[in-house]
């Protein structure tokens, strides 16, 4: 992804999440708060300084199809709640990722929950945000660009990569072509918040914490498990 390429990979993610993403519709998502939450928790410059983004191009005349936030994943990056706050459903829906990291972190050790020693190093890879335009659905771009982020995640030395999607074609990529493993899942119609209401009541989607792993580590272990649990409570 290019310097240039961010502020219209921030607009295709803002058309494909209020119109195409069937919890953003439903819940009635307005596309300048969609924008807010975009560019603050996939800000330029963890996503696109870093080199770690993508993006697909029309093989015609290599306008932008498609394109994936790919960022390291930080347990102290708190933007996206700062993000978050102008609206209550992607308020919700911040808590409601949290929740399902501590599901996935209490689950224990690989194969039942997180690599978190691979988390807490800084060696975790995070697909944040993705989006295709409307022309581009159905063409492979999707797929595409995920699989090119499992090689960006081997190149560049991660041990993991995580995902949250919250639609059933892009799970199914994650899942299907990637090599994917579901650590937690939570159902918008069954969530309830910290105030104890159901901001995400009428969403009618389910949320995943998805987890690939490239290449095992031995911090990821079941032996180093207790000492990154304490590492990782620290630093969230």
């Amino acid at each position: 992804m290019r310097a240039e390429d961010y502020e219209r990979c921030v607009e295709i993610a803002v058309s494909a999440f209020t119109t195409n993403n069937k919890m953003c519709v439903n819940l009635g998502v307005p596309g300048e708060v969609y924008r807010t939450y975009a560019a603050e928790s996939c800000s330029k410059k963890k996503c696109v300084d870093t080199g770690l983004s993508l993006v697909a191009r029309s093989t015609e005349d290599g306008a932008l199809m498609a394109f994936l936030f790919l960022k390291v994943f930080d347990l102290r990056d708190s933007s996206s709640k700062k993000a978050a706050k102008t609206s209550p459903a992607m308020a919700g829906l911040v808590e409601m990722v949290e929740k399902l990291y501590s599901k996935a972190i209490e689950a224990g050790s690989p194969p039942a929950g997180l690599s978190i020693g691979s988390l807490a190093s800084g060696k975790t890879l995070h697909c944040s945000m993705g989006g295709t335009l409307p022309i581009a659905n159905g063409k492979g771009c999707g797929k595409a660009l995920r699989i090119a982020a499992i090689e960006v995640c081997k190149a560049r030395g991660f041990n993991t990569l995580l995902v949250e999607p919250a639609h059933d074609a892009t799970k199914h990529i994650w899942l299907k072509h990637c090599g994917g493993v579901v650590r937690a899942e939570q159902s918008t119609e069954t969530f309830v918040s910290k105030k104890g209401n159901s901001p995400l009541k009428g969403g009618d989607q389910t949320v995943s914490v998805v987890e690939v792993v490239v290449r095992k580590a031995q911090r990821d272990s079941g032996y180093f498990w207790p000492f990154y649990l304490v590492k990782v409570m620290l630093m969230s």
